[in-house]
């Protein structure tokens, strides 16, 4: 359907949508142990053969996926913080990050992550006007293709080499009219 621009995006989650269900959420850490062994158990069930496995966190009972595609897909894991960074470059085929600086590109990339994709985002809401785009303020507001520009320009000389734009405002077709005339670069 959309060959070679398909991934598999995984993360360790985060309290914000974790602790509606009324259970703790586990520290990041074991979070972290609960993706590598999830990551694992999906690459095994790529294999395309019947599949068992008792872990720490998951069980799996003789379980096989019998379509597969031709060329199975990457699987690129969120990042927030260094440490996530490091196993992201350890189990996962591409790094996706919110954070703008470079130290979560520099802990991936050095853990055996460089030939990796890392992935960047620009969080903005376009509106036609700054008024109509009120909104937190750790996003890129209104019409003003400069601080767009500013911001993908930071996340490339930080290390990003993949970024996305998170248009979070009601008005997306607006929007892809302003990326294609402001900010469309290719």
């Amino acid at each position: 359907m959309m060959p070679n621009r398909f991934f598999l995006g995984l993360g360790t989650g985060e309290y914000l949508n974790e602790h509606i269900l009324g259970d703790p959420c586990p520290r990041i850490e074991t979070r972290q142990e609960m993706l590598s062994e999830a990551i694992h158990i999906i690459r095994e069930l790529w294999n395309g053969k019947e599949y068992s496995y008792d872990g720490t966190y998951f069980a799996v009972r003789d379980a096989r996926i019998y379509t597969l595609p031709e060329k199975l897909h990457p699987i690129y894991m969120a990042a927030s913080g260094a440490d996530s960074a490091e196993t992201a470059a350890e189990i996962a085929d591409g790094l996706i990050s919110i954070s703008s600086g470079d130290e979560i590109v520099k802990a991936f990339k050095k853990r055996g992550g460089s030939e990796k994709p890392c992935f960047g985002s620009v969080k903005v809401c376009w509106a036609y006007s700054m008024d109509e785009a009120k909104i937190p303020e750790d996003s890129i507001i209104g019409p003003n293709p400069t601080p767009y520009l500013k911001a993908i320009q930071s996340l490339q000389e930080n290390g990003y080499d993949h970024i996305y734009i998170h248009q979070i405002g009601p008005n997306q077709e607006g929007f892809l009219k302003f990326f294609e005339s402001e900010l469309c670069l290719f």
